[in-house]
């Protein structure tokens, strides 16, 4: 049954690419819409953002960026760069004041795919979105358990992945 929710969903996002980004534009937005899917589905589950992944997220960013899909390339590597570069800030300044991880070494490379697609001008927005999603997935666990402390794990991946998504479409469709 996974299975075919998945597959559903990837098709769900080719369909929905092809009809907001008609042409080669709609392929590009697929393409990184399968790749949140993946990344989103293995953070919720594992708790792992698989580097080779979200490598390949910044090199398909990259590779819309000079195709046109999207941003202008310069903007595609300051997006890359401050993308990784904010949330592996975020993270080392949270082990250093608290003493544990706080935040997956994953998190700033997806961020900075993301950003290899988005631009840096969208990361706040971006990481805004994510951020109310964890909030409101930490409330929905508070409801479920009872009980969310500063130790309850919010796969923040998928959160980027739900955030990010919609701000491409949005993008490469003109509408932003």
């Amino acid at each position: 049954m996974r299975q075919l929710l998945v597959e559903g969903l990837a098709l769900l996002i080719g369909i929905g690419a092809a009809w907001v980004v008609p042409g080669w534009g709609g392929w590009a937005l697929a393409a990184f819409g399968w790749q949140m899917l993946a990344l989103g589905l293995m953070d919720l589950e594992y708790r792992r953002l698989p580097h080779i992944l979200t490598v390949l997220l910044a090199i398909s960013g990259f590779a819309a960026s000079a195709l046109g899909w999207g941003v202008e390339p310069m903007a595609s590597v300051i997006g890359a760069a401050t993308g990784f570069g904010t949330l592996w800030i975020i993270g080392r300044l949270y082990r250093l004041i608290r003493g544990r991880v706080g935040l997956g070494g994953g998190d700033p490379m997806m961020l900075g795919g993301i950003g290899a697609w988005l631009g840096w001008a969208w990361l706040p927005m971006t990481l805004l979105l994510a951020s109310v999603l964890g909030l409101g997935w930490a409330a929905l666990l508070h409801v479920r358990i009872g009980r969310v402390t500063s130790a309850t794990a919010v796969p923040f991946g998928l959160m980027l992945a739900l955030a990010a998504t919609p701000l491409l479409a949005l993008l490469l469709s003109g509408r932003l």
